[in-house]
């Protein structure tokens, strides 16, 4: 290699940057959101291909982990970029890492917003119909930034942008007079949007993953302020968030009136019990089509009037109060570069899981040797052997394909050296 070659690549390695801008993050998003397609059926939306998943996950997987680089490297492969934004609109600047689409790309698949520093890690913030459901992006943003969520995710488009319909159950009157399926751009009703691929990717990453989706409702006489549900007609076995937060927000404002889905059993309008997002937090084997047989309790579909609640910014913090009330605080305290990076052997969670019928299984090993990757079931049966070889330092990645396995709970097992590690997999067919 010549010495002007080698000094181009030292260069360019060590002149790399994420774009890094700083402002009103408020201002910043309020633009995003005046700024994406509102028109029904014109199909700017287009569902990511299956090409693009894999991707996705990973940037996901890479800005959780504090590894922007390696996010900002894979991001333009599908029209999107990583923006670290310092919001100077409070006496302290706060950052925050930004997945968004840069400027040529035609792909509107949303805005996510992560908080490197988040006071409650577990918390997540969606915002799937920011333009239908008036101002709840606006408010989304508010709740993010007062509670320190951990993300917020907003939509790219109109939910009706898509002329297109889900394979996935459930109806609605919010594109047509007459009942329809939910269309392909309805972030809240798909499992190949952004939305649901990233939940899957967080998942797998955070521990008891807390989701809050505020909606909102046009009220009828004889309607409640709020119509909340947890996305079944099921009590938590364990926190009953939804109850807390009622509490809260009573406590803020006794005007409030409010039906919950699993106590009010004799309601039932709006309870998002086909929410895709819904539907996997709480465990659905297929969140496309089946109602899961429980609930964790840690997803908060709010449907919310616009008087008293989505009307104006006061309001939007007294919402958001209510959240920081019900949520205690578990701070972030630090992000690794790379998840993997404290161990010698490590293999990480394969995605997707559920899966049906492939999946990708990755590990890292820091030293060369003997290694077998080996999945076995539920009965410690071998069902197949991946790697038995000798391999050197690196990151590894394979498909499984267990189309000729039957539904139900698998064990892929990592030896290396004599090291040890197993993680369960879920084949859903």
């Amino acid at each position: 290699m010549n010495k002007a070659l080698i000094l181009f690549l030292l260069l360019t390695i060590g002149s790399y940057s994420q774009m890094v801008t700083s402002g009103n993050l408020e201002d910043y998003i309020n633009s995003y959101l005046s700024n994406i397609p509102h028109s029904s059926s014109s199909n700017e939306y287009q569902p990511l291909p299956d090409s693009v998943l894999d991707n996705w996950a990973q940037v996901i997987e890479d800005i959780v982990s504090g590894n922007y680089i390696s996010a900002d490297l894979t991001a333009p492969s599908f029209g999107y970029q990583i923006v670290k934004f310092s919001d100077t609109s409070d006496s302290a600047s706060k950052d925050y890492v930004i997945l968004e689409k840069n400027s040529a790309s035609t792909n509107f698949w949303g805005t996510f917003i992560f908080n490197p520093k988040a006071m409650r890690q577990r918390l997540i913030i969606q915002a799937p119909h920011p333009l239908y459901d008036s101002n709840t992006g606006k408010e989304s943003l508010i709740i993010f930034k007062t509670s320190g969520a951990r993300a917020l995710f907003i939509s790219g488009t109109h939910r009706c942008n898509s002329s297109f319909f889900t394979p996935c159950s459930g109806t609605t009157t919010a594109c047509s007079s007459t009942s329809q399926s939910y269309r392909q751009s309805d972030q809240a009703h798909v499992v190949n949007g952004t939305f649901q691929k990233t939940t899957e990717a967080l998942l797998q990453l955070i521990e008891n993953l807390i989701v809050i989706q505020p909606h909102g409702f046009s009220k009828q006489s004889g309607d409640p302020d709020l119509i909340m549900s947890n996305g079944t007609r099921l009590i938590p076995s364990s926190v009953d968030y939804l109850s807390l937060l009622k509490e809260n927000l009573f406590g803020l404002d006794n005007s409030l009136t409010f039906k919950i889905a699993h106590i009010d059993l004799t309601w039932d309008r709006l309870i998002a019990t086909t929410n895709t997002q819904g539907r996997l937090i709480n465990g659905s084997v297929n969140p496309c089509n089946l109602n899961p047989p429980s609930t964790s309790g840690r997803f908060l579909h709010i449907e919310q009037a616009f008087p008293k609640l989505r009307d104006s910014k006061t309001n939007w913090i007294k919402f958001a109060n209510a959240v920081t009330m019900t949520f205690p605080e578990d701070p972030l305290v630090s992000v690794k570069d790379d998840i993997a990076q404290e161990y010698d052997y490590f293999l990480f969670q394969n995605y997707p899981n559920p899966f049906n019928p492939t999946t990708t299984i990755k590990y890292s090993i820091k030293h060369s040797g003997f290694v077998s990757l080996k999945v076995f079931n539920i009965l410690g049966k071998l069902v197949e052997i991946i790697v038995d070889d000798i391999q050197s330092i690196g990151v590894y990645s394979y498909a499984f394909d267990a189309s000729g396995l039957s539904s139900g709970v698998y064990f892929v097992v990592l030896n290396a050296e004599g090291k040890v590690i197993s993680n369960k997999m879920i084949l859903a067919k």
